[in-house]
């Protein structure tokens, strides 16, 4: 098949895009490990319990085009097949990579005006001469080294140029604050010419991570054209910030702003952002409810609604009457988020227990 034959000839990983350098704690160690021989991971995804680990291999990939329609980007590339997890509810199942798979194609989606990432659904189909060659859902995704992207394997019939359209259906549920107030509401396709040849394929190369399975994370990539999805450190959100759990991977920094700002009106802001713990990637599409007790009362029990605002990303939030200091908040997750995870996330962000701050 025509992976096989290609990843038999690829190279051993080289070069700053394999640096090695991995988030072994909430500040990031950097180690370095030689690369192997073999084009593709020689290891298996370690058992363990539930967090975050370091990947067992990391892969060099390829830029191939950026798009736009109006604000909206996508920025498209190319690695070698992989295999990832899909979430259904509560239920987390693996699509594995097939020989037949040619690639594992990514798309960034997110506003030119903000650099935020646009968490939605997206659809990419491959096009040649106008005509559909293959269409898959290009899931939404979260990886150690790319942050949150789409991304799905792919199978081509032959070698050559190709378009890649992508499908973005707009943020649906998810409500548009600040510089993307409205901005979204409705669906956009932007066109990528892209190339699928030997040459392209030459430029893949893929090498085993020695602290492969260990706590922590590859550090992310260096510089991209467009955004991983890294949320603004906790001092640096509006309003004030009652704290930071950590909830099986993912830390959750719970915050208010007194009257509302520019999220709600004629009521105080409460709001979480959840973010993976070395990287600092957003989770996204998770259900997150909080309660809210002042001397044992409850003044407050309900969802918090994901939001995605021109500053501070992607989070969830919820107009709340008078909040008060001394408050008590309990943050509860509903329904883990509905993300792929490449290898590394596979086993996180799906049972986050409960977590009490206090404004």
């Amino acid at each position: 098949m025509q992976r096989r034959r290609l990843l038999q000839s690829l190279p051993a990983a080289a070069g700053v895009g394999l640096a090695g350098c991995l988030n072994q704690g909430d500040g990031g160690t950097e180690t370095d490990s030689d690369p192997t021989d073999t084009a593709e991971p020689t290891t298996t995804t370690p058992d363990g319990p539930s967090g975050v680990y370091v990947q067992t291999f990391m892969d060099q990939m390829v830029m191939s085009g950026m798009g736009k329609a109006g604000d909206l980007r996508a920025m498209l590339m190319l690695s070698i097949p992989h295999n990832f997890w899909n979430v259904n509810g509560t239920s987390v199942k693996k699509t594995a990579m097939t020989d037949a798979d040619s690639f594992h194609m990514m798309a960034s989606v997110f506003d030119a005006e903000t650099n935020q990432v646009l968490p939605s659904s997206v659809n990419t189909e491959v096009v040649k001469h106008g005509e559909t060659v293959t269409q898959e859902v290009t899931y939404p995704m979260l990886s150690q080294r790319m942050g949150f992207h789409y991304g799905a394997n792919f199978e081509m019939p032959d070698f050559g140029e190709y378009v890649a359209r992508v499908n973005f259906e707009g943020l649906g549920s998810t409500r548009g604050v600040g510089a993307l107030e409205g901005k979204y509401d409705g669906s956009a396709s932007i066109e990528i010419p892209f190339e699928w040849t030997e040459s392209v394929a030459g430029e893949f190369s893929v090498r085993d991570v020695d602290a492969g399975g260990k706590p922590g994370a590859v550090k992310p990539m260096g510089t991209m054209e467009a955004p991983m999805g890294e949320l603004p450190a906790a001092d640096a959100l509006p309003g004030s910030v009652a704290g930071s759990k950590l909830a099986d991977g993912a830390n959750l920094v719970t915050a208010h702003v007194d009257g509302g700002g520019r999220f709600v009106d004629g009521s105080d802001y409460l709001y979480v952002s959840a973010r993976t713990r070395y990287n600092g990637y957003v989770v996204p599409m998770m259900g997150l409810e909080a309660t809210v007790t002042r001397d044992g009362e409850t003044v407050f029990d309900d969802r918090l609604a994901p939001v995605v605002d021109g500053e501070i990303g992607y989070h969830y939030g919820a107009a709340v009457d008078g909040l008060e200091t001394g408050d008590e908040v309990v943050v509860r997750a509903t329904t883990p988020s509905q993300v792929a995870r490449h290898e590394g996330y596979e086993r996180a962000f799906r049972q986050l227990p409960a977590r009490s701050f206090t404004v």
